[in-house]
């Protein structure tokens, strides 16, 4: 009660005081009032300018010449491009030795770019639609521009454009996972710089590619991955990117690798997790299993708006808060897949048939393990390239095994695109009973698959 009194007592006293105020008291409350309301708009107007001046300089970004970008462009971010007006990206991931595989990356680089450019980026001038991004972690730098600039026609100069991701938001573990638990993870001789390629290709490359369109004012749209290993054996002599576009394809792949049976329990759970966030929202186009064709993406082309919408990122996100790149090193080709195959209608699925492709991975004494070097049905000199192919196996004492095994051996085959993606290829009825001529070693496009080939 005394409480009580005495708080009863301040209240009085309060209160008398108020009616006994002074209009001069009164006049310094309302001005020291004005002075803090007058403070607190200063500072909103101070965050508005700033605002203002950060749209500014994105303006000068977007719109200025080439060399004012250029100028600014340490002001924004060293891992940015040079501006440019093309909305077609090719990408690599390099490096000049392979630090799990111990080949000589560079040189494997080197002839798949001089095969890129005489196969499709000089061929009416395909070139002036596209920008060449080399990105990397610190093993190349300007003298390596200036050399392969060298090796190729001096008008497709400032074609290639070498992008350092080292210390960057983009080659990093994430914050919710520890790089010291590496040898508890799954394959542990699989090294942190091989899970963040994986991560790379996954996700990153997708948020890397809308933040330089939004902050330098660039417009990428349609991006195709190329490796080191890949070779581009045969001429494309139509703009692939136009094709792309003017037949709505948000996806395209080359070959099919029969490896999805990894994500099977992984995407069962995020399918529960995207019931119970999403709801009625959350749909997928197509189901899938362990038998189908996985996307092969060691080349492939993607719509940048297909792998940036809601329902792509929401799943890619739930893969990357998980971990299981890390973790369970799950690879960047099935989760890729499995975005395609839930998210991408059938029609805008492709797969190209038309130009001759090779990728391997090789064993420790350089001979084909898992690949294949697959013939174009446009190709005309695909038996030669073949025979050429198997002639250089076997002056390196690669040994040929067309033996019926679970994963096959290294083999010649010659199949009917009815295993070929018959869903995706979309070919013309009188391409239909075409065979394709291949090399190949792994489950890699394995034969009477059918609808399960895509």
């Amino acid at each position: 009660m005394v409480a009580y009194r005495e708080h009863g007592n301040r209240n009085r006293l309060f209160n008398s005081r108020q009616k006994h105020r002074s209009p001069l008291s009164s006049k310094a409350f309302l001005l020291k009032l004005n002075t803090t309301v007058f403070v607190a708009l200063a500072l909103v107007l101070i965050c508005l300018l700033s605002n203002l001046y950060d749209n500014y300089i994105t303006s000068i970004q977007t719109f200025a010449p080439i060399s004012s970008v250029d100028t600014r462009r340490k002001e924004l971010r060293e891992y940015y491009p040079t501006y440019c007006n093309k909305t077609n990206a090719i990408i690599y991931l390099a490096q000049k030795s392979h630090k799990v595989y111990l080949r000589n990356s560079l040189a494997l680089l080197e002839n798949s770019l001089d095969l890129l450019f005489k196969n499709y980026l000089i061929i009416d001038d395909h070139y002036k639609n596209v920008t060449v991004f080399i990105f990397h972690t610190g093993d190349f730098n300007a003298s390596d521009i200036e050399i392969w600039e060298d090796r190729f026609p001096a008008k497709t100069k400032g074609t290639i454009q070498l992008i350092n991701l080292l210390n960057t938001p983009y080659w990093k573990v994430p914050s919710w996972l520890n790089e010291e638990d590496l040898p508890k993870w799954r394959n542990p001789e699989f090294n942190i710089g091989y899970r963040n390629m994986i991560r790379w290709y996954a996700i990153r490359m997708w948020d890397y590619f809308a933040e330089v369109n939004l902050n330098v004012g660039t417009n990428f749209k349609y991006i195709m991955r190329m490796d080191e290993e890949s070779f581009l054996h045969s001429p494309i002599r139509y703009d692939i990117f136009q094709y792309m576009s003017k037949r709505g394809y948000d996806y395209a792949y080359r070959t099919c690798s029969y490896e999805m049976n990894a994500i099977q329990q992984i995407f069962h759970n995020y399918t529960s997790h995207a019931r119970l966030t999403l709801g009625s929202r959350w749909k997928k186009n197509r189901h899938f299993t362990g038998a189908h064709c996985g996307f092969y993406n060691n080349w492939f082309i993607g719509n940048l708006n297909f792998f940036r919408s809601d329902n792509v990122q929401n799943m890619l996100n739930f893969f990357d808060r998980e971990g299981y790149m890390y973790r369970d090193r799950l690879n960047d080709l099935v989760i890729q897949t499995g975005a395609v195959y839930a998210f991408a209608e059938t029609k805008r699925i492709h797969r190209f048939l038309d130009f001759s492709y090779e990728h391997f991975t090789l064993d420790k004494d350089g001979c084909p393990k898992w690949g294949a070097l697959s013939t174009g049905y446009m190709d005309k000199s695909a038996e030669e390239l073949v025979a050429h192919f198997v002639k250089k196996l076997e002056d390196a004492n690669c040994t040929m095994d067309d033996s019926k095994r679970v994963v096959p051996g290294l083999h010649v085959s010659r199949d009917s695109v009815a295993d070929l993606s018959p869903t995706y290829h979309h070919l013309k009825p009188k391409l239909r009973t075409t065979t394709i001529l291949s090399v190949k070693a792994g489950r890699v496009d394995l034969p009477n698959r059918g609808e399960l080939s895509g």
